[in-house]
């Protein structure tokens, strides 16, 4: 995505990523794996898919490839309605994260709902701009939505749950 400007297509060229927590097994617990996500499959307990998301001008550094920051996007978050607010969220995100630094990438980019911003922000994402959407009856069943940013070394400290 080009902030403004439009589709960047080049971005479909790179390879993405998706993980999905399925529960094998009541006694085993959930499990977080890099499969095909299939949120409609009984035993997908939550699923994401991230990419490489383009280069971010940082807007703290002088303009010119060293004010760039590479970084990678996130895109579906979802968690099945009976299993949310048991951390399997934030286990999906730790996931992304982990990739995006392993494909060098310093910032991580999603464009979340206005009601979802909240979890977000606790991943350590801010909203850059305003809400797109937020007074127009046609921003659909979803609401809302902004453009959100964190840095990658944001979350080594994090612990699973």
């Amino acid at each position: 995505m080009k902030w403004l400007g439009g589709i960047d297509m080049s971005l479909m060229k790179s390879q993405p990523t998706f993980w999905r927590i399925i529960n094998q097994a009541q006694s085993a617990g959930p499990n977080v794996s890099a499969q095909s996500a299939t949120p409609n499959s009984p035993d997908t307990l939550g699923v994401l898919s991230g990419h490489f998301g383009g280069w971010i001008t940082d807007e703290s550094a002088p303009l010119g490839a060293e004010g760039e920051r590479r970084s990678y996007r996130t895109r579906g978050l979802w968690v099945d309605p009976k299993h949310r607010g048991k951390g399997f969220a934030r286990l999906l995100m730790l996931a992304a994260f982990k990739q995006a630094k392993k494909e060098n990438c310093e910032i991580v980019w999603t464009f979340p709902r206005k009601t979802s911003m909240p979890f977000y922000q606790e991943m350590g994402f801010k909203l850059v701009g305003s809400w797109i959407g937020e007074n127009d009856s046609l921003a659909g069943e979803f609401g809302p939505n902004g453009f959100a940013l964190a840095k990658t070394d944001r979350h080594e400290s994090f612990k699973t749950p």
